[in-house]
């Protein structure tokens, strides 16, 4: 089992990541790749000198783009294990949570098993809101794997082999987007949902992949093009829509939303890749936005427009709109229904009931 640890900035706390992802394994089973992108990697080496230099290798790597893509792509290109798993350099993996995972691979032939995630603070991340007594052989549409965007866990290095690249460098975000999607659809995943897995750490500045509100049309390029991409093409019918529906609710209205609410001006530019997202998907899958309610669905009426004063008191009412339009949609049977707002929160309160714990 190799981890792959991507550092851009001495400074980062990654003896902290290095030292989590050796003792996540009381057997020995873990081994580092630390990716030392555009450093000196003999500074690295120094911050690293206290581990055992048979289980740490420190790979220098520039590429000039200020971006995890590259460095982690290099990383993987250089694992030899038969899984292998991302961390960042802020974050952590608990104590045992390789062990449980490995464990859960033997014990169901799995290609990846995904981390429970947690903000180090302890709060968890309950994400995908797969079904709550569902470990093994999850369902890419019943099990909501699309929701989780980042492909936290351990994978099989065929998968990464295959389906190469991870990150796709051309984009500044959404650029694990692509790989994960086609991962969840097509490899048999399995879940660590109570064992130990993922802290995400927030002490650090500089993050790369920090929220920077980025233009509009940068933030929907790897959303874009993932329409059009030949696996997605020919993936059944429920995948798209699930895929349909996760993009429309996480990357449109929530960007559209977080920019109206922070009283942002969308230019030209942004309208038109709103509008031009906002169609792609809803022809990609007219089906996927059944399920939203009634507030989102005014939203999305006006997002094709390129009005902003009509955007924006759409965006508006979504505050103040009463109970029944946050949770039925426009076809009131589909209330209960997989991707309802009502069908959601009770699996995400089951998620939050359920205590993390050794399995």
């Amino acid at each position: 089992m190799q981890i792959v640890i991507a550092v851009h900035n001495v400074e980062r706390p990654i003896e902290r990541a290095v030292a989590s992802a050796l003792a996540a394994s009381s057997t020995g089973e873990s081994n580092v790749i630390v990716v030392a992108h555009g450093l000196d990697p003999v500074l690295v080496e120094k911050k690293l000198s206290a581990f055992d230099p048979s289980r740490v290798t420190v790979l220098p790597f520039t590429d000039g783009i200020r971006s995890p893509s590259g460095p982690f792509n290099y990383g993987l290109s250089h694992a030899s294990a038969e899984f292998v798993g991302l961390l960042g350099s802020d974050d952590e993996l608990e104590p045992g949570s390789i062990d449980a995972a490995l464990a859960r691979a033997d014990r169901d032939g799995a290609d990846m098993v995904i981390f429970a995630i947690a903000h180090a603070g302890g709060e968890a991340i309950a994400t995908p809101l797969a079904r709550p007594w569902r470990k093994s052989h999850l369902h890419p549409v019943k099990d909501r794997l699309f929701s989780r965007s980042a492909p936290l866990g351990i994978i099989r290095r065929h998968y990464v082999t295959t389906l190469a690249p991870v990150f796709d460098p051309q984009f500044v975000t959404g650029e694990d987007l692509s790989f994960s999607a086609r991962l969840f659809a097509t490899a048999s995943i399995s879940y660590a949902r109570n064992a130990p897995g993922y802290l995400i750490h927030d002490d650090a500045n500089d993050r790369v992949t920090a929220a920077a509100v980025l233009d509009l049309s940068v933030a929907f390029a790897a959303v874009r093009a993932l329409a059009d991409e030949p696996w997605f093409l020919a993936t059944s019918e429920r995948n798209r829509r699930a895929l349909a529906a996760k993009i429309m609710r996480v990357q449109v209205l929530g960007a559209v939303t977080k920019r109206l609410e922070d009283n942002r001006a969308l230019t030209p530019d942004e309208l038109t890749a709103l509008r031009e997202t906002t169609s792609t998907w809803r022809e990609v899958s007219p089906a996927a936005l059944d399920d939203f309610p009634r507030r989102d669905r005014a939203v999305i009426a006006v997002l094709e427009s390129c009005d902003e004063t009509a955007l924006r008191e759409a965006t508006a009412r979504m505050k103040n709109s009463p109970l029944i339009d946050r949770l039925v949609p426009l076809k009131p049977w589909r209330l209960f229904a997989r991707e309802s707002v009502l069908r959601r929160y009770v699996i995400y309160f089951a998620h939050q009931m359920t205590p993390r714990r050794a399995s």
